[in-house]
């Protein structure tokens, strides 16, 4: 059963706050209701529950992965979580139904209706992204890379595309700031 992205998404927010094809230069999403602390370390309790997410999701449970997942977030920040979770997903592709877990992060990027969650989907289509996903989901990735706090998150995933420096260096003029900061960074065009 697809979920479609409720009208408090955070991903309905951003595509419903666009003009000719750029994000609105004021608009600040909600804040999250818990926001974990940036420098958060990853303790083997928070490896232990990543990697039931991603047993459960594998298996077909994908709304308890998304669900402890969403959970987690409350208290790790995806950055924090990241390279454990892709890693575990990395490593582990021989006895994991990979297409779970593509559904894994279609569905925490896509519903979650704060944002940390949505980076976790984010981290989660990393791993799989490449040329051949489809224009609708390259378009979504793009709007979230709008937003700067998706940006970090967004442009690994875009670098894999062709053209992805151009792309890249069109998103830098017409996103925020601090968003085209991220991306020029990113990209190595300006020194972090």
């Amino acid at each position: 059963m697809k979920r479609q992205a409720n009208e408090k998404s955070i991903l309905k927010m951003l595509t419903s706050n666009l003009e000719d094809g750029a994000l609105k230069t004021d608009y600040v999403l909600p804040e999250d209701e818990n926001i974990p602390a940036d420098d958060a370390e990853i303790s083997d309790e928070q490896k232990a529950m990543i990697d039931e997410a991603i047993k459960d999701a594998s298996e077909g449970y994908i709304e308890g992965g998304a669900s402890s997942l969403r959970e987690l977030s409350k208290v790790l920040p995806a950055a924090a979580a990241r390279e454990y979770l892709q890693e575990q997903i990395a490593e582990n592709q021989d006895g994991l139904n990979m297409q779970m877990l593509v559904r894994l992060g279609l569905d925490l990027f896509t519903v979650s209706e704060q944002k940390e969650p949505v980076k976790y989907g984010l981290s989660i289509i990393e791993v799989f992204a490449a040329e051949n996903m489809p224009v609708p989901l390259k378009d979504l990735i793009r709007i979230s890379a709008m937003y700067h706090e998706f940006t970090p998150f967004a442009v690994p995933i875009m670098q894999r595309w062709n053209y992805s420096e151009q792309i890249l260096d069109g998103l830098t003029k017409i996103v925020s700031d601090e968003a085209a900061k991220i991306i020029l960074e990113m990209t190595g065009k300006i020194d972090q």
